[in-house]
């Protein structure tokens, strides 16, 4: 076939030219591809064959937890000319504690619309002396299996954290330094419950669930969440299910989390000048002087803060090799009748799969040489591959050609080397030499 081939396209540029220049084209093309490191991303659901228990965050507004009449004693001016704003106050003078809880008792469910205000007013050490401690509000936390109260036994820890928009608690389980972790009974969820928590909050708050070893997020639509509740008990079912991101090395990936080296690089830069940190920079109680202030680069006039904000994002570039972000469903269930006892948050078996996305190179040097080998069998008809068989079988190599060339060269030295006598000979020489002399 390939002898008819060459002999039509004898004498023939033109269509030799084109041939030529179509897999030169292809070729070309797909070397480009292969070093401009072009990815996939394939998709797997698969349930896990263990839970584990991941780490339960909350988020509570910063005026839900603050002692308003405490941070007006400390701040009258500022917290009266808040008021006045929000509620429109204006003809009304406060000059007490009195008039304000008289004026401006409402300025504590304004969570969202004061916020912004008192991140600008108070201080580290305001916020950590003149918030309410919210780890009282759990007061249990159990294992359905052991009955066992894992606050009791130190199993499960609680931390505080804060930033300019509130305060966060993290409760975080470990069994010897790991994870809880439990064997998956089967994929549709329901009634088993993996632990539950009883607790008192009264006030708004959100929570959500958090890799392991991940930083507390501050990113707030992250969060479900709880509006007031009223005397009426009421129990959470909670269920969760993950998204696993797994990038191939060769891609440029790194083992790194992207908002801790943000953060750590705009406050190192800011603190080293004055004593502020970047707003949403989640901050653990008691790491910080009392004195720091957060700052909001929008009230800074200059611009300076927005250009070293594009200087450390240049370094978060790259992708993160592993990732696991966790998704966040649940229901409230409300007893029409009013009960003594905590409120509940059950954690439910996974009732949706893991979504695994694993993302690689879209050509490896495998697939780039099959393909470079059908191009050339698409324009000159030449297969590599019956080309490679028909050299085997005329050199008696078969498919290992490796083996072959190894196998003719000691055949070569061992025909071409002296041949030696053997050690009996030698033997009956030296006895003859001996008798002789």
């Amino acid at each position: 076939m390939t002898e008819k081939i060459a002999r039509f396209l004898n004498g023939k540029s033109l269509i030799w030219f084109i041939c030529f220049s179509g897999c030169s084209y292809q070729l070309f093309n797909l070397t480009y591809r292969f070093i401009s490191w072009e990815s996939r991303t394939d998709t797997i659901h698969r349930y896990p064959e263990v839970v584990l228990i991941p780490e339960i965050d909350f988020y509570f507004p910063l005026g839900t937890l603050l002692h308003m009449n405490a941070v007006y004693k400390r701040y009258p001016d500022e917290i009266a000319s808040l008021c006045m704003k929000l509620f429109g106050t204006k003809n009304v003078t406060i000059n007490s504690v009195s008039d304000f809880d008289e004026h401006c008792s409402a300025l504590k469910e304004a969570i969202f619309s004061s916020d912004v205000f008192l991140s600008k007013v108070l201080t580290i050490g305001d916020i950590e002396e003149l918030t309410e401690d919210p780890r009282p509000f759990i007061k249990a936390i159990y294992s359905l299996d052991t009955k066992q109260n894992y606050l009791e036994t130190k199993v499960c820890n609680m931390s505080r954290h804060l930033n300019a928009g509130g305060i966060f608690m993290r409760i975080t389980c470990r069994n010897d330094s790991k994870p809880l972790s439990y064997a998956f009974s089967h994929g549709s969820g329901g009634n088993n419950f993996l632990i539950y928590l009883e607790h008192t909050i009264d006030t708004p708050f959100g929570f959500r669930f958090s890799n392991h070893d991940d930083p507390i997020s501050h990113h707030t639509a992250k969060y479900e969440f709880m509006k007031k509740s009223t005397d009426v008990h009421y129990t959470i079912i909670t269920y969760f299910h993950r998204q696993v991101e797994s990038v191939q090395d060769l891609l440029g990936c790194s083992n790194y989390n992207r908002m801790n080296v943000l953060f750590e690089c705009l406050n190192s830069t800011v603190q080293s000048s004055s004593p502020f940190v970047f707003y949403d920079a989640i901050i653990s109680f008691g790491t910080l002087p009392r004195n720091t202030k957060f700052i909001d680069p929008y009230d800074e006039p200059t611009g300076q803060f927005f250009n070293l904000f594009k200087s450390c994002t240049e370094l978060i570039v790259k992708p993160r090799c592993d990732d696991v972000d966790y998704y966040t469903t649940f229901q409230v269930f409300h007893d029409q009748v009013l009960v003594q006892s905590p409120r509940q948050i059950l954690i439910d078996t996974p009732n949706a799969p893991d979504r695994i996305l694993v993302t690689s190179l879209k050509m490896t040097l495998d697939s780039l040489m099959y393909s470079c080998y059908s191009i050339l069998g698409i324009w000159f008809g030449f297969s590599v591959c019956d080309k490679w068989t028909q050299w085997n079988a005329e050199s008696n190599c078969g498919w290992c050609f490796c083996c072959c060339c190894l196998s003719k060269l000691r055949k070569r030295k061992k025909s071409g080397s002296r041949k030696r006598a053997p050690v009996s000979q030698l033997k009956i020489i030296r006895e003859i030499e001996t008798d002789s002399s």
